[in-house]
């Protein structure tokens, strides 16, 4: 049995789930680090966050930051 290095596990820890993309269909994406003027001067005025799908690497913008349910408070 031989493992591809490239795999990568389905969920990973900091993974988005909910979304799917638009390209290859896939529902898991992953938070990368802002680059570049647009998305560390303009996308935080309108609460986006730029995110790349697992699978075919495409980066899409989430207004979500991080896959952990945002808290409410009382």
């Amino acid at each position: 049995m031989s493992s591809t290095p490239s795999m990568r596990p389905l969920s990973p820890a900091g993974a988005h789930v909910g979304r799917i993309c638009a390209m290859c269909n896939g529902k898991v994406f992953e938070r990368v680090q802002r680059s570049g003027f647009m998305q560390q001067r303009i996308l935080p005025f309108f609460n986006m966050y730029p995110w790349r799908c697992v699978v075919c690497h495409k980066l899409v913008y989430l207004s979500q930051r991080s896959s952990k349910p945002e808290r409410t408070h009382r």
